[in-house]
């Protein structure tokens, strides 16, 4: 009975805890979306392929600039699939959900692989919170979705399905990091590398993981050369590899990393782009990923092994953003950092060990919090991640107006819409980010919401103000709220 008891006292605090930071994730992207602080480019691509994925036919997004005639030669990832169902629940807010639920879940895998380790309760609540604090998790959440925050967080149950030898459900898990995206891929490559080392001298592991590694390997091939090409417009190219300091393509990438490490080296540390916007981003990520723990690589260069094409994926890129702390560029080192951290804590569990991971949570929430408050680029101003801001909850809009002239839209319109009110529209077969119009018969603007992109602002107004006085389009709705015109 005391084993039952205390059972449950320990599953009661591990609800407490995750319940506490899943209200926060929630206030941080629930909110935003509410707030039309989501945008075409991700969300709203996504939520158009959600859309038709649940009305079971394949995706032609025109959301994406060229269009493109099927999703999956953009990005290749099949989640959206599994998760169109729950469109007809959630509607616009459905990638958000799914989102946070996966966060929390990979947050249990995370408590329950230190719990293995160590034996102590203790020890793995200070696991998960540790996870929970982590900066990439609330830079993620602070822009829209992505697959990849998903698919990451099947990485811990992975881990923690291996060291059980429960090799199915590893299977499974690892099979949803492989059809996440399709350089998740090449990440589950590098995650069987590192755990072989490992597992090497148990038998069994050791030829699961080769299969598995393997398996990736030629899936990447298949995904790359094969099913992409083959899904694509003709002409289009794969145009996510921008690397070029590295080389042209994948392939030309290992080649030059092999051949000059030194020059690889150098560009990975430094600003190779020479833009004075850059620099400090590359320091300023790593002094943070220090911090949070990333020092115990030196004791578990297993994790490093694993986090190779992540940190190439992140640094060696052309655009300089990506070497900072925002975004989801960073939702990867989440559960590593914690995984090895506390599995470093759980080979000798004692009071000392319990008061370095407080320290640890310490590190990761302070950290978490000044970067949301200030970090590079300085024109960043984490508003979007700003839960515990009134700010954050406040627009220069009414936005029940904008809501209201939604629904003046018939669901079978073809829209025209600001970036931030795509996602909100997205639900239709065709919907384009402004300032594209093409055959759009409605076409919806936020004037007071200073968000322009792509435009510069006195070009934005410059059209908005040409819309309105041409005898095209008729003027349904225009207050400092929202304007809505429909085609005469």
């Amino acid at each position: 009975m005391f084993k039952i008891n205390l059972n449950i006292e320990w599953n009661k605090k591990l609800i407490i805890i995750t319940a506490f930071f899943g209200i926060i994730y929630c206030l941080i992207s629930l909110i935003n979306h509410t707030n039309f602080r989501t945008y075409g480019w991700d969300l709203g691509i996504y939520n158009q392929a959600i859309y038709d994925y649940a009305h079971f036919r394949l995706n032609h997004n025109t959301v994406l600039q060229p269009p493109t005639n099927n999703m999956l030669s953009d990005h290749f990832t099949l989640l959206h699939f599994l998760i169109s169902p729950l469109y007809w629940v959630f509607k616009s807010y459905t990638l958000l959900v799914f989102q946070i639920a996966s966060i929390l879940f990979g947050g249990v895998g995370v408590y329950r692989y230190i719990y293995e380790k160590s034996k102590n309760r203790n020890l793995s609540l200070l696991a998960i919170i540790h996870f929970f604090s982590l900066w990439g998790i609330y830079s993620a959440l602070g822009f829209g979705y992505h697959d990849n925050v998903v698919g990451a967080m099947f990485v811990p149950w992975f881990i923690y399905y291996l060291t059980k030898e429960k090799y199915i459900k590893a299977a499974l898990c690892f099979l949803i990091l492989l059809i996440s995206k399709e350089n998740m891929i090449i990440w589950a490559i590098f995650l069987g590398l590192g755990m072989l080392i490992v597992h090497y001298k148990h038998k069994t592991k050791r030829f699961f993981l080769i299969g598995i590694t393997v398996f990736a390997a030629l899936f990447f091939q298949l995904v790359m050369k094969i099913i992409m090409p083959a899904l694509a417009d003709e002409g289009h190219q794969y145009v996510h590899f921008t690397y070029s300091v590295i080389g042209e393509d994948f392939t030309g990438a290992i080649k030059n990393i092999l051949l000059n490490p030194w020059g690889a080296m150098e560009a990975f540390f430094t600003n190779f782009l020479n833009n004075p916007d850059a620099e400090g981003m590359k320091q300023e990520f790593f002094l943070v990923f220090l911090v949070s723990g990333g020092f115990i690589l030196l004791k578990k260069p297993q994790y490093l092994i694993v986090l190779l094409p992540i940190f190439g994926q992140k640094l060696f890129s052309d655009d300089y953003f990506k070497w900072g702390l925002s975004w989801q560029y960073s939702i990867e080192f989440a559960p590593i950092l914690s995984i090895a951290l506390f599995e470093y804590f759980s080979e000798n569990v004692n009071k000392m060990t319990l008061r370095w991971g407080l320290l640890a949570i310490f590190l990761a929430g302070y950290t978490t919090f000044t970067k949301i408050e200030n970090r590079l680029p300085v024109w960043s101003d984490g508003l979007n991640m700003k839960f515990y801001s009134k700010e954050h909850y406040k627009k220069p809009y009414r936005i029940s107006e904008i809501n209201k002239a939604i629904d003046k839209i018939p669901t079978d319109a073809k829209v025209s819409g600001e970036a931030n009110i795509v996602p909100h529209l997205a639900a239709r077969k065709t919907i384009y980010q402004f300032p594209k119009v093409e055959e759009a018969e409605y076409i919806i603007l936020i004037p007071n919401d200073n968000y322009y992109y792509p435009l510069k602002e006195q070009e934005y107004k410059k059209k908005v103000k040409d819309l309105i006085q041409s005898e095209l389009w008729e003027v349904q709705i225009q207050n400092e709220n929202v304007i809505l015109l429909r085609k005469r």
